[in-house]
């Protein structure tokens, strides 16, 4: 057992408590609950009355998944949790895709028809655009479309920061090239 909890690392208090150790997870669960729970407010602004169930459903799965922790940064991996368990439940609330409620967004502003037609030509050419990415830039687009940060979306990667920024550079470099006919008013047969 480990007596002064405190100054251990997160990777050595999950050995002890899958050793029987429960003071150890104790110190993790506090060590990590107030960070978690604002992360979680941070991300559910849009769904403030989920983020109760949100952190209870993520610590419900660390702890089922602690045995296969490998990592050095418990933090890290438990807000990749929070940050799948947040995206499940928004999936699950509301199944239309972001683009499509933007898109809902630009028709219901009263622009004149052909300006309409643009903005859905432009919103469906963005959606294939996207969808013909890499998956790590398609994640970091993703992401970066949820308000995560650069060093937030760089944990969830389990990459780099430049990494993480790099990929962004791509994919944005990738989306111009690709939206390029319908910016300069040519349009596909």
């Amino acid at each position: 057992m480990i007596e002064s909890m405190d100054t251990h690392t997160d990777y050595q208090l999950v050995r002890a408590y899958l050793d029987g150790d429960m003071a150890a997870f104790d110190t993790l669960y506090e060590r990590c609950r107030l960070p978690l729970f604002s992360y979680l407010n941070k991300r559910m602004v849009q769904h403030p009355d989920a983020v109760d169930d949100l952190f209870q459903q993520t610590w419900s799965k660390a702890i089922k998944h602690l045995p296969r922790f490998r990592d050095a940064n418990f933090m890290p991996w438990l807000l990749r949790i929070a940050h799948n368990t947040a995206i499940d439940h928004i999936r699950k609330v509301r199944p239309s895709d972001p683009l499509e409620d933007h898109a809902a967004e630009l028709h219901s502003a009263e622009l004149a028809p052909g300006a309409a037609l643009m903005q859905h030509e432009l919103i469906g050419a963005l959606r294939s655009a996207v969808d013909t990415l890499p998956p790590e830039q398609r994640e970091v687009v993703s992401l970066r479309q949820t308000e995560l940060g650069f060093n937030e979306i760089a944990s969830i990667q389990q990459c780099s920061i430049n990494t993480t920024m790099g990929r962004m550079r791509y994919a944005l470099a990738a989306l111009r090239k690709a939206l390029a006919p319908i910016r300069n008013g040519a349009r596909e047969p």
